[in-house]
């Protein structure tokens, strides 16, 4: 059971801590990725991605959030995206979880000229 809790404790601090990069930001918000958590598994790519809310932005307003993580897969080839999991934190830099969702999201085709397609041209070029 020790060794269990210490397991899960080294890997909540590697992401906490991870050194996120800074991919996009506007005044509503600042996404990073993780470069060092894209994984391919099987033709997919995995990253672990870090959004910063201002006090301005919708989800702020709507939800109190201001800071979330998710794990999502990539499809480099058919340019597409889902979220494996996700969860939402009251304060900046991933403290105080509010929400955690892990259901994993429909497949969703990532437009041209977008921060989507800013995130995974950073993903799929790894």
């Amino acid at each position: 059971m020790k060794k269990l809790l210490f397991v899960l404790l080294l890997t909540m601090s590697s992401i906490v801590h991870a050194n996120w990069n800074l991919i996009h930001e506007d005044a509503d918000v600042k996404m990073y990725i993780e470069i060092s958590s894209i994984q391919q598994v099987g033709q997919f790519k995995r990253v672990w991605t870090k959004f910063e809310y201002s006090l301005d932005s919708e989800l702020f307003l709507k939800f109190n959030d201001r800071s979330s993580r998710t794990y999502n897969e990539y499809d480099c080839r058919e340019i597409k995206r889902r979220r494996l999991t996700s969860t939402f934190f009251k304060q900046p830099n991933l403290i105080e979880q509010s929400t955690n969702n892990n259901t994993v999201g429909e497949w969703e085709f990532i437009a041209p000229n977008t921060v989507g397609k800013k995130m995974i041209e950073a993903v799929c070029k790894k």
